[in-house]
């Protein structure tokens, strides 16, 4: 183990990952060998690469009583796209796990889970990247794309009323898509954007403005004095 460990020091990782998986993949290794040998490394490993060389282990051969260890090291961002990968890869149902990351992780970690979750249908999650994905940071607009389609935001703004915690969570997710200083607005991206805009709206204009809704809205209209500024 010592004398592998030694050698993954040497590589520069996500240069030499897919290359080292699928090697091994023609190899035919059994399976439980190879989560023994993956669990042993996220555990012990001693180099940032003996770690992502254990979650890559994982992701070929790993359970769902693998889990939780994934789902530790997914908390840190230097380890968060190769947790994220094992956990698709891995798991029974990969989109719980991720949405149990999620709600854990912070700042680039956090991007990482919510963007795997793109094809998750349970009705919590979809419910969570409404109401709570989106919490004011800077990096919620990498990920915001993701979450207004998945949770179906121009949907969820259309019904008839909405409580606050939803309707305050769909603001912050509209700031994520219309963030002008971000990588790049997403509002142009997401086919249903002019309904969810107006939906938005809506909800806003008729229950009374907060303060928190008021944020949300000067966003949007930065984001459309640009657009329209720019045509």
């Amino acid at each position: 183990m010592s004398i592998l460990d030694k050698q993954l020091r040497r590589i520069v990782w996500r240069d030499h990952a897919r290359t080292l998986e699928a090697i091994l993949q023609e190899r035919s290794l059994p399976s439980d060998r190879v989560r023994q040998l993956g669990r042993w490394f996220t555990m012990r490993g001693e180099h940032p690469n003996a770690v992502q060389f254990g979650m890559l282990l994982l992701g070929m051969a790993g359970t769902d009583h693998d889990s939780e260890i994934l789902k530790t090291l997914g908390t840190f961002w230097e380890f968060s796209a190769e947790a994220c990968e094992a956990l698709l890869r891995s798991q029974a149902d990969p989109y719980r796990a991720l949405f149990e990351l999620a709600q854990q992780a912070e700042g680039w970690a956090r991007v990482d889970a919510v963007r795997r979750l793109e094809g998750a249908s349970d009705p919590e999650i979809r419910d969570w990247l409404i109401r709570e994905s989106c919490t004011g940071d800077v990096l919620d607009s990498y990920f915001a794309l993701t979450a207004a389609k998945v949770g179906d935001l121009a949907d969820v703004l259309s019904r008839e009323s909405l409580d606050e915690v939803t309707l305050d969570g769909a603001g912050r997710l509209l700031e994520a898509l219309t963030d002008v200083d971000g990588p790049g607005p997403a509002l142009g991206a997401y086919d249903d954007a002019v309904r969810a805009l107006t939906g938005y709206l809506r909800h806003a204009t008729t229950r009374g403005i907060t303060l928190r809704q008021l944020w949300s809205l000067l966003s949007i209209n930065r984001f459309l004095n640009e657009v329209f500024s720019a045509t």
